[in-house]
């Protein structure tokens, strides 16, 4: 529908608009985005229609979105659970793999030794070895260590006690120095505490220590 005023614009081709030279058109015959407050010309209203308009097209798009996320989200979810259910297998049958007894470890054939000052008999170094005669030839030819005295500790144990011996007693005699000033001395651990074995190891060594008597002096 179009407005018309009973008289006639006083102001003729406002804003050089064509519509503008028919005195009895209102806003150029388009009231939906222009309005004529005062008789005279014609003003845009735009801003507030599409406010008015971006207004509702956000709550519809919000309305729609929320119920995308109300209709997807279980399915999401029991996705997610899945993925995450698959790694936590995957990650316990590798630890699984990691941690479990071998054969070849609880075989015996392996010996812990240990040298010790001539003099005050202290332990200064912690070792083990599947050939004791080729680890004495090694040690006596090692000028920080030639002096040092040979002393067998456990003869033809398990790899797995001989590894985690090895460890328990670098800890309980602390000939562990990372220092060259200490050539002498384990310069490095023999179990490493991140090894996913680590416990295999220590529970063998403990049953070892629970039987035998050692003493780092």
């Amino acid at each position: 529908m179009w407005g018309r005023f009973i008289n006639v614009d006083g102001i003729i081709g406002a804003n050089q608009d064509i519509h503008s030279y028919n005195l009895y058109a209102y806003t150029s015959n388009n009231p939906i985005t222009l309005v004529d407050s005062d008789g005279n010309f014609a003003v845009a209203v735009a801003f507030g229609g599409f406010a008015a308009t971006g207004a509702a097209g956000a709550f519809g798009l919000g309305v729609l979105l929320g119920y995308v996320a109300v209709k997807t989200a279980p399915v999401i979810v029991r996705a997610v659970t899945q993925v995450v259910g698959t790694v936590v297998n995957a990650v316990q049958d590798v630890v699984s793999e990691l941690t479990k007894p071998r054969q070849k470890d609880e075989e015996d054939g392996h010996n812990v030794y240990v040298l010790r000052d001539p003099i005050t008999h202290m332990v200064e170094y912690v070792g083990r070895t599947e050939d004791i005669q080729a680890t004495k030839y090694r040690h006596h030819n090692n000028p920080f260590r030639t002096d040092l005295i040979f002393d067998s500790v456990a003869i033809n144990v398990s790899a797995n006690a001989a590894r985690g011996l090895e460890q328990a007693l670098i800890m309980e005699c602390r000939t562990l120095k990372r220092n060259k000033e200490f050539p002498m001395n384990n310069q490095i651990n023999g179990v490493s505490i991140k090894n996913p074995r680590y416990q295999l190891y220590w529970d063998s060594a403990m049953m070892w220590r629970s039987e035998n008597i050692f003493s780092c002096n």
